[in-house]
C-alpha cells in the first residue's frame, strides 16, 4: 500500500460487522485513505472506476495523485459475484491493488485477466471546450415551412 502522505481512495466491500472494522483499522495503519463503504460488488467496482476517472480529471488540472485507488474485499467467500468482480478489475482496472481481509489477515491479491471474456473498453467521456463555437446545421426553406405549417394531415 501507499507510503505517501497523500490519501488514497479505498473502496471497501464488506458487511457492517467486526471483520470490516478490523480490516479498515489494518488498512489505515498502513496508509492514509479516504473510505468508500459498500455492501454490493457492482457498486464497489463502480466506485473504483469513478475514483480512476476523478484521478484522470485531477491529472488534466495538474493535481494527479501518485497512487491509484485500492479495493479492499472483506471475507471474499461471502460474495457470490466475487469472481465477476475480480474479472472486471482485471479487465478495466488491472493496476488497482485488490486487498483481501480473511481470517484476521490482510493480503494483496494479484489480479489476473480472464482471457475467455471479450474485452471491450468502458465508455469514455468527451468534454468539449466552452469557447469552441458551435455551428448550427443549415435549415432549408422547405424545412422551415414544414415546421411552421399547422395543418395536420387528414387520415
Amino acid at each position: 500500500m501507499s507510503q505517501h502522505d497523500e490519501s488514497v481512495r479505498c473502496v471497501v466491500l464488506g458487511q457492517p460487522d467486526r471483520d470490516r472494522a478490523d480490516a479498515i483499522d489494518e488498512v489505515q495503519q498502513r496508509t492514509t485513505c479516504e473510505l468508500t463503504l459498500t455492501e454490493d460488488p457492482v457498486v464497489a467496482f463502480a466506485n473504483v472506476c469513478m475514483a480512476l476517472q476523478a484521478q484522470a480529471a485531477r491529472a488534466t488540472w495538474g493535481l494527479a495523485k501518485a497512487d491509484p485507488p485500492l479495493l479492499l474485499v472483506v471475507q471474499p467467500d461471502h460474495w457470490s459475484d466475487y469472481d465477476k468482480l475480480l474479472n472486471a478489475m482485471g479487465m478495466y482496472a488491472p493496476h488497482v491493488p485488490v486487498h483481501l481481509w480473511q481470517e484476521g489477515r490482510l493480503d494483496l491479491l494479484p489480479v489476473k485477466v480472464d482471457e475467455s471474456e471479450p474485452h471491450t473498453s468502458p465508455p469514455s467521456m468527451t468534454i468539449s471546450r466552452a469557447d469552441t463555437p458551435i455551428e448550427p446545421p443549415e435549415i432549408t426553406a422547405e424545412e422551415i415551412e414544414m415546421l411552421l405549417t399547422t395543418e395536420t394531415p387528414e387520415p
